[in-house]
Parts: structure tokens; sequence; C-alpha cells
């Protein structure tokens, strides 16, 4: 595009605004660069405080200026795992619908879970 073609362009958007307020459609056309860089919307941050925002995402230590509270969860044993794949598998036996490729992939976890399990107390005899 040329230079004058840009310039028509731009002659054209601008009338038709103008078209537009007369119509009452727009009340009050902003600028573009007004809108982009808007003086009400400026952020003001200190690298130190987006540093901290950054490392706390990948540090729970590390709290964030925030209103939300960081929970840590306790780690759920094996057993209760198992206990859950179970209740699981029983709940969708009662649905009564083809789910058998369901009970089938918690089958398969149940086995891994009970390998780790496994894993665990051999390395914890050792």
């Amino acid at each position: 595009m040329s230079i004058s073609e840009n310039a028509e362009i731009i002659k054209e958007i601008t009338d038709d605004l103008i078209h537009l307020q007369l119509s009452s459609c727009i009340h009050e056309a902003m600028n573009i660069h007004q809108f982009l860089n808007s003086v009400d919307e400026a952020v003001e941050n200190s690298i130190e405080s987006i540093d901290e925002q950054v490392l706390a995402q990948f540090d729970p230590e590390i709290e964030a200026e925030s209103d939300e509270k960081i929970e840590k969860l306790s780690r759920i044993s094996s057993d209760k795992t198992l206990d859950v794949i179970k209740l699981l598998c029983l709940y969708k036996e009662q649905q009564n619908d083809d789910s058998r490729e369901f009970i089938q992939s918690l089958d398969k976890q149940e086995h891994t879970v009970n390998l780790r399990r496994l894993q665990n107390q051999k390395q914890r005899d050792i």
C-alpha cells in the first residue's frame, strides 16, 4: 500500500467515525493511542515485586502478594488411593452403563498403585 492509499483509508475511517458520532451510535471516539496506552490502566510494579510473583509460581514457600492462601495438600496414602479406586469401580458397575473401558483403566491404576506400594515397602526395608 502506498502512503496516499493509507491516507485515503484513514480519512474514510475518520469520516465514518464522525458520521457514527453524529448518528448517536458512538458517544465519544477515542484515539487509538489513548486506548492502547491509557493513563487509567497504568501498572506500576517494582522489579522486586515482579520477581516475587514469578518465583512464587515455582516455589510454594515464597508467597506472592495475593488474597488467596496457598493450601498444602497432605500426601494420600496408597491404601486410601486403593480404597477410592475400588469405590469408583463399584460406582461405575452400579450405573449399568457400558463402562468396561473405564473399569479396566481403574484396574490398571490399581495395579500401578500396588506396584508402587511394594517398591516403597522394599525401599523402607533396605
